[in-house]
């Protein structure tokens, strides 16, 4: 592959790593093409984004695949004009699996389909991975949409089985899952989810001393750990394992609460300091403590979209008279 011809070749080489056709080689030389630049990386992981769309929006017809993929292409012809400076020859190595993952590293969040020993392009668990300061949403095979929070990874296969549907999640997620008759599982280190079709919120990162399950809508079935019990759960109910007590807890709460880490945008109008600081913490992960009953009561209207904690904590103190200190990721409002 001559570097003087990568335009052309780019593209066309992103587009068939995408499909899962590229060969051991084209995964290395695509892997060396994304370390040339910031600007190939982000180029890459917005054209990935893209087709993840795409290919799950799109209706079942070939005609209107073949136009949104159309549509694809055209963007990508438009925007790949990127010629690497790097010298002429580069080495074609062992990749295979090690490709993918270094492939998401790079890039700090994508979706990938890990290339086989034999060199030819094979559909494996698609693995999505978001950075420090990020969150993002995608669609899996059946259409079912998730919201995937900071730190987090989520596993799931190419295309879903005839009987079940199972995804593998490290870290915190929302899933307005998709019905279908055939059962969705989330499974994670200690906790596994079985619903058919609901709107839910998991948040099970390995390094927290608990894992939390928030039922917005439906139904789902709880199984956690050792635990023989099966938890049925109803709209409103969280359900808590407090893993080194290996301890169960169900309790009534507004989801809202423990989802405003996905939402764009928080609007509060003539809101409780008490009521805001609830989907606060949630959203920044910190902790708030509100010390005087009168400060709890205040009321305030707001909107939130890409405001920093600091900036957020700065107009609560403008617009009123309270006193905010910080320390670490406490809050302590008087």
């Amino acid at each position: 592959m001559e570097i003087n011809q990568l335009s052309e070749q780019i593209k066309q080489l992103i587009s068939r790593f995408l499909d899962g056709e590229a060969s051991e080689q084209e995964v290395a030389f695509l892997k060396q093409w994304l370390t040339i630049s910031e600007r190939n990386r982000a180029l890459f992981d917005q054209l990935n984004q893209d087709y993840q769309v795409t290919k799950m929006r799109a209706t079942a017809t070939s005609d209107s695949r073949i136009r949104a993929w159309t549509g694809l292409k055209e963007r990508m012809e438009d925007d790949v004009s990127i010629t690497p400076t790097a010298p002429r020859k580069y080495l074609f190595s062992s990749i295979r699996v090690a490709a993918s993952v270094a492939l998401i590293l790079l890039i700090g969040y994508t979706t990938l389909k890990l290339i086989n020993a034999g060199g030819q392009g094979i559909q494996q668990p698609m693995i999505v991975q978001t950075a420090h300061q990020t969150n993002r949403d995608l669609y899996l095979p059946d259409s079912t949409h998730v919201w995937l929070n900071k730190n987090s990874t989520l596993e799931y296969p190419a295309s879903f089985s005839n009987t079940s549907r199972l995804v593998v999640l490290k870290g915190e997620a929302f899933f307005d899952v998709q019905k279908n008759g055939r059962p969705f599982v989330v499974q994670t280190e200690k906790v596994q989810v079985l619903v058919k079709g609901t709107r839910f919120n998991i948040q099970a990162y390995g390094q927290e001393p608990s894992v939390k399950t928030t039922l917005e809508e439906g139904k789902v079935e709880l199984q956690v750990g050792d635990h023989a019990n099966h938890y049925t759960m109803t709209p409103g109910d969280q359900v808590t394992l407090d893993k080194p007590l290996n301890q169960i807890t169900r309790r009534k709460v507004d989801p809202s609460n423990y989802t405003a880490w996905k939402e764009p945008r928080l609007i509060f109008d003539n809101v409780s300091l008490k009521d805001m600081v609830a989907k606060l913490e949630n959203r920044y992960r910190v902790d708030f403590t509100i010390k005087r009953r009168t400060a709890a009561n205040e009321r305030f209207s707001m909107t939130i979209e890409n405001e920093s904690l600091e900036e957020i904590l700065e107009m609560l103190q403008l617009s009123s008279n309270l006193q905010i200190s910080t320390d670490n990721n406490r809050i302590v409002i008087y």
